[in-house]
């Protein structure tokens, strides 16, 4: 059952990254945060994130994000421009964003166990099923939080057979190794500091984003005016436009 709840827990932490838990630019660490020794690395990073599809799954969070914004731009807005941000954000390095971050919350060794938890077979359905299922909830109007407790609750029913087939699969050390690192007082840090991790992730990937579309903006004023006084001309009613 430990293997089971830590699982759980870390697919959570995913869903949270995942679906925008934080939508306020600015959160810091506590001060009561001690760094680890041995912070994660880029390239586990990345392994840890090539692991649970992270990038797959945010460019899909981020399509949807994306195609309801473009819903709301002002007829006159330039389509070259919209598409140029969308592009550059979608094609951003997420794990260079997100390195500083998890630097204060996970050691090297814990993200080394976490991946063993997922690359098997039954670990990458499971992370699927969570993204999947959190996608269609907020689909459906339900608010992201409620979304992943729904997403999440579903499968705790479900998965405890995959969960072990998954265990089945590993070797007696690398089982030995999760074993010992869900007891582990590291595990119980890494628990207790999954929100703010969420927090300060989302938190620093919005503020990127948002950095991107000012500075695409801004370099494409004249664009801006010229849509502008076109849509004026055609539009001489428009009562939208700004002056």
């Amino acid at each position: 059952m430990r293997i089971s709840m830590a699982l759980y827990s870390i697919a959570f932490w995913l869903v949270l990254s995942f679906t925008g838990a934080a939508q306020q630019p600015g959160a810091e660490a506590p001060a009561s945060v001690v760094a680890p020794v041995h912070p994660i690395t880029e390239a586990t990073l990345r392994r840890y994130f090539e692991a649970c599809h992270f990038d797959v799954r945010n460019r899909e969070s981020l399509e949807a994000q994306f195609e309801a914004q473009r819903l709301q731009l002002p007829a006159w807005y330039p389509k070259a421009v919209w598409d140029e941000i969308v592009k550059t954000i979608e094609e951003m390095d997420v794990v260079d964003i997100a390195l500083p971050v998890y630097q204060r919350y996970i050691s090297e060794e814990a993200a080394q166990n976490a991946i063993l938890l997922f690359v098997t077979p039954e670990g990458q359905a499971m992370v699927k099923k969570v993204y999947d299922q959190a996608i269609q909830h907020e689909s459906s109007g339900d608010s992201a939080l409620e979304a992943r407790r729904k997403a999440l609750a579903a499968l705790q029913d479900e998965e405890d057979a995959k969960i072990h087939k998954m265990l089945d699969s590993m070797t007696p050390q690398q089982h030995r190794a999760v074993e010992a690192f869900v007891r582990s007082e590291e595990w119980k840090r890494m628990n207790a500091n999954s929100g703010q991790l969420a927090k300060e992730f989302n938190s620093v990937l919005i503020a990127r984003q948002e950095q991107i579309a000012k500075e695409i903006t801004q370099s494409h004023q004249e664009e801006f005016a010229k849509a502008i006084r076109e849509y004026r001309a055609a539009h001489p009613d428009a009562s939208d436009l700004p002056q």
